[in-house]
């Protein structure tokens, strides 16, 4: 394993948060397979998809992640290893909404970056049977899918780990990132690095705060 070496490190997560489709959840055992031929009655298949729809019902992990469901707007920095802001913050838009019965977080994410807006998708989950966060997000400047694999919680931070094989010389490269709320309505993402000492450090901060809405239905940023 090796670390993302700076340049390719923010082409490859300037927009994708620092963190394939999102890994489906693991569902009940399924019962042995019928005979050779033979189909399952409809009944068998109804006691099954309720099975499967019980277990895999949203649990308070899931509760966190239906608070989070809204627009944001983002301002991302990239910091050097004194975490002095390097270049341009760039600015943007997210929005976030709770699908498939409150299982999943889908993160839609534009931001504005050199040459115009960028756009990402992705879904943030917690895998009840793994007993894990999962965020994957694919962008308009990869033809990937990442997946993020983490542990923690939202308010004291979840820190995920990403690995992705490198284009050119096939290298496996791991990524870490932390995300965790700072206060009512603002979420900060912090992407990690390795300083020249050794030591790990911050070199992207990328902070979002909730869009207020006014009594008149308007944004009140």
């Amino acid at each position: 394993m090796t670390g993302l070496g700076p340049k390719r490190r923010d082409a490859r997560w300037c927009i994708a948060l620092a963190i394939g489709l999102a890994a489906c959840s693991s569902t009940p055992k399924a019962p042995a397979p019928a005979p050779s031929g033979a189909q399952a009655a409809p009944s068998d298949l109804a006691a099954l998809v309720a099975a499967t729809d019980a277990a895999t019902r949203p649990i308070e992990a899931h509760r966190k992640l239906a608070a989070l469901a809204g627009e944001w707007t983002l301002v991302s920095v990239a910091l050097d290893d004194q975490g002095r802001t390097i270049g341009k913050p760039h600015e943007g838009r997210a929005e976030l909404t709770m699908i498939l019965g409150g299982r999943y977080l889908q993160w839609r994410e534009v931001q504005d970056l050199p040459g115009g807006p960028r756009e990402s998708l992705g879904f943030f989950a917690y895998d009840k049977v793994a007993r894990e966060w999962q965020w994957s997000m694919a962008t308009d400047l990869s033809t990937g899918v990442g997946l993020a694999r983490g542990e923690g919680s939202l308010d004291s931070g979840v820190r995920f780990v990403l690995e992705v094989v490198d284009g050119q010389d096939g290298t496996v490269l791991r990524s870490r990132s932390r995300l965790r709320a700072l206060q009512p309505g603002e979420l900060l993402l912090e992407r990690f690095g390795v300083a020249k000492d050794g030591s790990e450090v911050v070199v992207r901060r990328v902070l979002y705060q909730r869009v207020q809405r006014s009594a008149a239905g308007g944004a009140g940023g």
